[in-house]
């Protein structure tokens, strides 16, 4: 048997809501209603709840997951290229495929020593040896 599903009254939604409106955050309202969302449903209101009373009402926008800078314009001299290290996809020099961000890491700065087919860079180069 499937249970019943819980519909929450207009009254609480709207008090989250008004909640939300006076610059409380989801964390907070979560604990200050907490007692009044349980007698009425039986379970414990998380943040996420409220977050998701206060996007089905409206009130707040889909967060978009696409990574800004890869619509930004290339900078001068800078390709979009996946680096070989920590393999994203980042703005690196023209001639280079290795991150300036991997390149100041302390495995990258001491060298790749070749132990057992492994570099210290963690890439397995035993074809190569």
């Amino acid at each position: 048997m499937k249970k019943p599903v819980q519909v929450l009254s207009p009254e609480f939604k709207k008090k989250v809501l008004n909640y939300f409106e006076k610059g409380h955050t989801a964390k907070e309202i979560s604990l200050e209603l907490n007692s009044e969302y349980r007698k009425e449903t039986g379970k414990d209101l998380t943040r996420n709840a409220c977050i998701g009373i206060k996007f089905r009402s409206g009130k707040c926008q889909a967060m978009s997951r696409l990574d800004k800078s890869a619509h930004d314009e290339p900078p001068e001299g800078f390709k979009r290229k996946v680096c070989l290290k920590c393999l994203h996809e980042k703005w690196i020099e023209d001639y280079n495929r290795i991150c300036f961000e991997c390149k100041q890491t302390v495995d990258w700065k001491a060298g790749a020593t070749v132990e057992h087919g492994v570099t210290s860079l963690g890439r397995n180069t035993s074809r190569y040896v």
